[in-house]
């Protein structure tokens, strides 16, 4: 065999050797790469630190005249209105600034630095009253005031002393152009730091990182061999079985789901039907609703079948049979058509009030229309979240109260009562906003009245429940905000 088909085997017999050698040496040439641009940034943040120091202490040299400082000399001067307008000055150029300290020394004829005035009003802040020090204490002050010019602290190996402070001075110059003064300005180092030390760190690491890759790699492919390819498989046997496992997952999480809807909508007809039958006095009317009843009855019990057949199904005891039926009157179950209804019963009169329906499922409308007709309240409806935070919007003094379901399209009731809570438009804090939803335990409540809601209706609908909800919202012991 020749060296080149030997070399040839050596490679296609350590493919993912070969293919982690060239992956490793990626990571080095990105690590080095990443670290060379850490150094760059924090090289570049250290030149916008030092230039907004500069700015700052030139600009607040600029804060005070030669003249003004020539009667700031001596302690009694601070009893001057100007040593208050001053300082007043060099407080609001902080604030605005975002500095924490703007100050002025003077070297006195002792050669000692005297502090003039500082934006600190704390006792024992840097004043005329302040006893002159050494210039060796203030080396930059020292420099400024010697050589003319802007000094700022040296950010390069910078740790951090005197109080976590980063300074600038800049020379105050008198008429004849000579300095009289020094203004300093000082800010917190903390952010500096912290920037270069994550910097640091973050370089280590990547570099660390490189080590155990290469360590790790090497080591775990010097125990590759024959078991790859059962190794492989099982990985994909665990991957069949575990998206099979998640199929099931979703789909009885999907029928679960589907059956919640199917049994609630049945019910709920059931439920507003009767009341409706034993509110009206009109025999045909009953009848109509009886009839919905029925239907509604059948269609639950329809759905009841279904679930239980689903049930044979999945433990395989399910058995097929032929059997005949009228596709028309099946379609027909599943929407129920709700006629008006002119009941006379006695109900609460709510003329002239105006609620906000929010419902995705048109059925559930119809039945909360037909139970508060009696009401002679005015609904309007909404089929999501989004739809009824516009409808608020667009006139928010329009409603008195809403009734919100929680499961919708597009946005749900929690997201939609944050929203309108949030909006800041008149009444929007005030609203009585009331769940009318199918999740009634007493977590599902809470979570209600966490995002906003007022109060909590379950579903299939008590009528007499939600005629308590409107008086209580309705009536004169609530005030309309």
């Amino acid at each position: 065999m020749t060296p080149l088909n030997k070399l040839k085997n050596i490679i296609y017999g350590n493919t993912a050797v070969v293919l982690f050698s060239i992956a490793a040496f990626l990571v080095m040439v990105i690590s080095i790469y990443t670290s060379v641009l850490i150094n760059s940034n924090s090289s570049y943040l250290a030149e916008i630190i030092e230039e907004r120091l500069k700015a700052g202490a030139r600009d607040a040299a600029h804060l005070i005249s030669p003249a003004e400082l020539a009667e700031l000399t001596v302690p009694a001067d601070m009893d001057k209105p100007l040593f208050a307008d001053v300082r007043q000055r060099l407080i609001r150029y902080a604030r605005e600034s975002r500095v924490k300290f703007v100050y002025y020394y003077r070297i006195n004829l002792s050669g000692l630095i005297q502090p003039i005035v500082i934006n600190d009003e704390t006792d024992g802040a840097y004043d005329l009253r302040t006893p002159a020090y050494a210039l060796e204490w203030e080396p930059l002050a020292l420099r400024a005031f010697q050589d003319g010019v802007t000094v700022t602290t040296e950010l390069d190996g910078h740790v951090s002393r005197n109080g976590g402070l980063l300074s600038a001075f800049s020379p105050v110059f008198d008429e004849a152009g000579r300095v009289a003064a020094v203004a300093g300005v000082d800010i917190s180092d903390e952010r500096f730091l912290k920037t270069m030390n994550h910097a640091t760190a973050l370089s280590l690491i990547l570099l660390l990182s490189l080590m155990f890759l290469i360590i790790a790699g090497f080591v775990s492919f010097s125990v590759y061999g024959k078991k790859e390819k059962e190794l492989q498989e099982r990985i994909r046997e665990r991957d069949a079985a575990r998206e099979q496992a998640e199929r099931i997952s979703r789909v009885k999480s999907e029928f679960l789901a589907k059956m919640s809807h199917e049994i609630r909508t049945p019910m709920n007809a059931i439920i507003g039907m009767t009341y409706v039958a034993k509110s009206s006095p009109d025999p045909q009317r009953k009848t109509y609703c009886l009839n919905k009843i029925a239907e509604a009855s059948a269609y639950l019990l329809g759905v009841i079948s279904d679930a239980l057949d689903m049930l044979k199904i999945e433990s395989g005891r399910f058995e097929r049979s032929l059997n005949y039926f009228n596709f028309e009157k099946m379609m027909q179950r599943v929407e129920y058509v709700f006629a008006d209804t002119n009941a006379n019963a006695a109900a609460d009169d709510f003329s002239g009030r105006h609620i906000l329906l929010v419902e995705d499922i048109e059925i559930n409308q119809e039945i909360v229309i037909a139970l508060l007709e009696p009401t002679s309240i005015m609904i309007d409806c909404a089929e999501n979240g989004a739809d009824a935070v516009r409808l608020f919007t667009e006139a928010p003094e329009k409603y008195d109260v809403i009734f919100m379901d929680v499961q919708m399209p597009k946005m749900d009731g929690y997201e939609a009562t944050r929203l309108i809570r949030a909006s800041g438009l008149p009444r929007a804090d005030a609203i009585p906003i009331v769940a009318m939803t199918a999740y009634v335990f007493p977590e599902d409540i809470e979570k209600c009245l966490a995002a906003g809601m007022n109060d909590h209706v379950g579903k299939p609908l008590d009528f007499e429940e939600v005629k308590a909800k409107l008086r209580m919202y309705l009536g004169d012991s609530y005030a309309r905000h």
